[in-house]
């Protein structure tokens, strides 16, 4: 190609870009040490268009004064208050109601991003002509200290729905809203389910993607997600259940015929999994585990025959089925080893 040309293209591109009004959602939520970190992180964007909505989710502490000095400061950011608490996916869902960006992209009120995060999501986003870009971020403490990069994507991929509803089932499409853009037609009426108070955006995202959307992922690392006692990335709750709700609800709409149906039942076998050994562990709901164990086994016929789980998956049913108190036994005495 001649290099005028490639320099033309360029040029179009980043005037494209410049030009493009991101919304970048907060819902806030007893954040208050962590706000004014957050929303800085965010109005220091080397993407200088942009819309800052900032969702009061009534909030008792000071967020509601650190939301209005914002709004004083910078005629970019606008304030939703609610007069109760309705939860994340409401507050998320007041300032889908509201924005105008042409992309919109969300933030938790306790975490920051680095300065150039949209910059990069938007190129990516323009350059692979895809309806939703994510990048990568890590998760660290209160004092900066890094505690994982587990959310870190294996090099730059673009999905279509053929190949990326099941990079959604195997992570690699990370199921949070966060480290993400989104094109505001992908979008359209679509709303998050507010039942839900955990994985909400799990289910969001899926419904996104199984309209056909394209995805590229990244593996440059932009978000930081900051763990403290009251974030919800701490440890196995009661919420996790509602965790599970979704994923059982994804293998419902993923029938015995479905292309996805391998990816869905992995999914919530993992997840089931996961949550009766933090119940074990944890000595914790211990009045829902067997609850657990019964749904879970529904599809223990299905598990066992599936191939692509190993021995210790198909071994871990078969004793939660036949020796369920052997197993709980066989967890605790493991998880007791570790801890001495």
């Amino acid at each position: 190609m001649n290099m005028n040309i490639k320099i033309m293209i360029g040029t179009v591109r980043m005037v494209h870009m410049n030009t493009e009004k991101i919304s970048v959602i907060v819902p806030v939520y007893h954040v208050e040490k962590f706000l004014k970190k957050c929303v800085e992180s965010i109005l220091s964007q080397t993407h200088r268009n942009l819309e800052v909505i900032l969702v009061n989710d009534a909030s008792s502490d000071k967020c509601r004064e650190i939301c209005q000095e914002f709004a004083e400061k910078d005629d970019r950011v606008i304030v939703v208050h609610h007069e109760k608490n309705k939860g994340v996916a409401a507050a998320r869902n007041s300032g889908l109601d509201i924005a105008t960006g042409d992309f919109v992209g969300f933030v938790d009120g306790d975490d920051w991003i680095e300065p150039d995060m949209y910059e990069h999501l938007l190129h990516s986003l323009i350059k692979y002509e895809v309806d939703i870009a994510q990048c990568s971020g890590c998760l660290e403490d209160t004092d900066g200290q890094l505690l994982s990069e587990e959310m870190k994507s294996k090099g730059t991929n673009v999905y279509d729905k053929r190949t990326a509803v099941n990079q959604f089932f195997e992570h690699e499409i990370n199921h949070s809203l966060c480290m993400k853009l989104l094109s505001r037609k992908i979008i359209g009426n679509f709303r998050l389910n507010e039942q839900y108070k955990q994985a909400e955006d799990a289910l969001f995202i899926y419904y996104l993607l199984k309209q056909e959307a394209k995805v590229v992922t990244t593996n440059v690392s932009k978000y930081h997600y900051v763990r403290h006692s009251g974030s919800c990335t701490t440890k196995f709750n009661e919420t996790y259940f509602d965790h599970l709700a979704v994923c059982h609800l994804m293998l419902q709409e993923e029938g015995e015929e479905s292309t996805f149906r391998r990816g869905a039942l992995r999914h919530y076998t993992f997840s089931m999994l996961r949550a009766i050994e933090a119940i074990q562990k944890q000595n914790i709901c211990k009045e829902r585990i067997g609850i657990l164990r019964r749904n879970l086994l529904k599809y223990g016929r299905e598990i066992i025959t599936e191939q692509s789980f190993s021995k210790d998956v198909k071994l871990k049913v078969i004793l939660l089925k036949y020796c369920p108190l052997l197993d709980n036994m066989i967890v605790r005495v493991r998880y007791n080893k570790l801890l001495q």
